[in-house]
């Protein structure tokens, strides 16, 4: 894959000034628009045997439409390459904010932003074919000049029928292992995310957990309120519930998980039948055979 250096200009229209990031097929530039002077997002691919897929992707992701995520401005092609141009959103992403404060982030903002999250999850979870972002996690999540919470990345999100493994520890889900995945993957990628963001340090992956359930041993999991006393109890078992191994034992949709959360916040404990411990083993047992 070529990579594109500072100054590049592509359609005689984008001059690159950095790579942002990138992956085996694609990678993300941030650029100026030289027709105003505005940044963008640039996703760029020069690899011809992704190109319909890119394609089919570019097409999905022009007809989103929701605050938090960034709004495409449009696709073309130029030179055999294909570009995907998007909003820039500039400042540290959640991760680096984290790392630059070294503690979890105000229970009040983290909870406003979950909620945000869980409004885009219902939008894409909604859409038809759905789509699951499978990369939630706080280095794909930025804030916007307003102080909403915007999650990146989308672009790696696929028809969950044509799903490639793609695994982000400690984030992703046990199911995610086998290659399978779902809408209640990307409500334990969010729970995993909201653990980390309150606490200041990821949970434990879902696969050393697994492991050690099906050998008898207990949960290492610790429950976030003992790491964050001043978060509510409802709260912090509400986030729990996103994390249960079993994707049945996770709340049903992002809809009912903000539902949920919602309610946490004033105190009131979710409805919510957890799987027993047995049953997360034998779960387990059967995703490995």
């Amino acid at each position: 894959m070529r990579i594109l250096t500072p100054r590049t200009l592509l359609g005689h229209q984008y001059q690159i000034v950095r790579l942002i990031g990138s992956g085996g097929m694609s990678a993300v530039y941030e650029a100026i628009d030289t027709r105003d002077g505005h940044h963008v997002a640039i996703k760029h691919n020069g690899l011809p045997q992704i190109r319909g897929a890119f394609a089919r992707e570019a097409q999905v992701l022009t007809g989103l439409c929701h605050p938090a995520l960034p709004q495409i401005e449009r696709y073309l092609t130029v030179d055999d390459e294909q570009l995907l141009v998007m909003q820039f959103i500039p400042g540290d992403d959640l991760e680096q904010r984290m790392a630059a404060g070294h503690a979890g982030l105000p229970i009040n903002y983290v909870l406003t932003w979950a909620d945000q999250l869980l409004d885009a999850l219902i939008y894409l979870h909604s859409r038809r074919p759905q789509i699951i972002h499978r990369d939630i996690k706080p280095c794909n999540l930025k804030l916007s000049e307003q102080g909403s919470v915007v999650l990146l990345d989308i672009g790696i999100a696929r028809d969950r029928r044509k799903y490639t493994p793609g695994i982000s520890h400690p984030y992703a889900a046990p199911e995610e292992l086998q290659g399978r995945v779902g809408a209640a993957s990307d409500l334990y990628s969010l729970g995993a995310t909201l653990y980390h963001l309150l606490a200041g340090l990821p949970p434990i992956d879902a696969h050393t957990r697994a492991e050690l359930l099906a050998a008898r041993q207990p949960d290492p999991l610790r429950p976030l309120h003992e790491l964050v006393p001043q978060l509510l109890i409802s709260v912090s078992s509400t986030v729990h519930a996103a994390l249960a191994l079993a994707p049945d034992a996770r709340p049903g949709s992002a809809q009912l998980l903000q539902q949920m959360l919602r309610q946490a916040q004033y105190g009131t404990m979710p409805q919510l039948s957890v799987a027993s411990v047995p049953v997360q083993r034998r779960w387990w047992s059967r995703l490995q055979s």
